[in-house]
């Protein structure tokens, strides 16, 4: 990873150090969260990322099952993605099926953008309160700004 980043430097960055507000940024910044979970007891980043607007793709298990609520199709309705068999096809294909997703059906993408950054998940029952406030607000702006119109 340090050999790519020093190759590619404009393109790509890599940091060995773990720095809790660039981890922050960074899921607050991106479009979709790859969580793929063999087990998953609870699970805040896919909760983070449900706050600042990053739809979530990820395995149906323990946590993950309940703070996600599957894409569907025919209403919009949903906050992220969800595959059932963690092997490498089902998570190619939910990936695809996000990206698909985000070029045929923006409406769709800016729908559940909102629904996420206003924190209304239906089967959501932990609280992600304890997210700093002004990591919070700055990243929320740019959620409700810049990334939902497009």
């Amino acid at each position: 990873f340090s050999q790519t980043a020093h190759t590619h430097g404009g393109r790509f960055r890599f940091w060995h150090e773990f720095n809790y507000a660039k981890a922050h940024h960074i899921e607050a910044g991106a479009d979709f969260f790859l969580m793929p979970s063999r087990f998953e007891p609870c699970g805040l980043n896919q909760m983070y990322s449900l706050r600042y607007g990053t739809l979530p793709i990820v395995r149906a298990t323990g946590g993950l099952a309940d703070t996600v609520a599957n894409y569907d199709e025919r209403t919009g309705d949903g906050t992220g993605f969800v595959l059932n068999d963690l092997n490498p096809g089902s998570l190619f294909d939910t990936i695809g099926w996000a990206v698909a997703t985000w070029y045929l059906r923006p409406e769709h993408i800016v729908t559940m953008r909102r629904r996420c950054c206003r924190g209304v998940q239906t089967s959501m029952t932990t609280s992600v309160s304890s997210i700093p406030i002004e990591m919070y607000r700055s990243s929320s702006s740019l959620c409700l700004s810049s990334r939902l119109v497009r």
